[in-house]
């Protein structure tokens, strides 16, 4: 009996062993899965943050350096955009329309991985849109400029009008990306708080630059 007793512990001790070393491995694989997911989460943030700030910038340096400003009274002024700055900033905004365009439809065919993602349609699409309004407006304004340096009035190109306008005093651009995008940004650091982006980042990433405020 006493014999029948010991091999009955070894056994029940080898079971346990067994399943402990199971559900340790499980455990650790679980891990390195939700390890990978904050990763890509963090990854697609991180991008999103540089299209934000992008396009801030795309605002601030044709602001500054592609309009041409010709005073006629007092109170009165014509605004004309240069076409070298405009087809360079441009080029610019371009390639962050296209990376919003990626993410519209990465972000919908994982959802799996970003489940807890806000609504890609209700926040990300419209910015993405309306950046395609003004690459669409960029490419058919190529006949309206003229002159030396080439270039046409600002209110012949109501998009970019609007774009560069202050933000209060903007409506599509107020409309269809700050507010929305930045309600989105807004959402996945609520969100993630603590938790997926909240954690401690991985080796070798670096922290998603700041919103740009204006």
């Amino acid at each position: 009996m006493a014999h029948s007793g010991t091999v009955l512990g070894l056994v029940i001790g080898a079971l346990l062993a067994t399943l402990v070393a199971i559900i340790r491995a499980q455990w650790n694989s679980y891990i390195k899965q939700e390890d990978k997911r904050r990763t890509r989460q963090y990854n697609v943030y991180s991008d999103l943050v540089s299209a934000y700030n992008d396009t801030k910038r795309f605002r601030r340096l044709l602001r500054a350096k592609g309009i041409l400003r010709t005073k006629h009274e007092i109170d009165a002024e014509t605004k004309e955009v240069l076409r070298s700055d405009y087809d360079e900033q441009m080029a610019s905004l371009n390639d962050t329309q296209l990376q919003l365009e990626f993410y519209c439809r990465y972000l919908k065919s994982n959802q799996a991985q970003f489940n807890d993602f806000p609504d890609v349609d209700r926040l990300l699409r419209p910015a993405k849109d309306y950046l395609g309004k003004l690459v669409k407006e960029y490419e058919d304004s190529r006949s309206l400029f003229s002159g030396e340096p080439l270039r046409c009035e600002l209110r012949q190109l109501p998009e970019l009008e609007d774009c560069l306008r202050p933000y209060k005093e903007s409506k599509n651009y107020a409309e269809n990306f700050k507010e929305p995008f930045k309600e989105l940004l807004t959402e996945i650091e609520s969100i993630h708080i603590g938790g997926v982006i909240g954690k401690k980042l991985p080796l070798g990433k670096k922290k998603a630059q700041p919103l740009a405020t204006s």
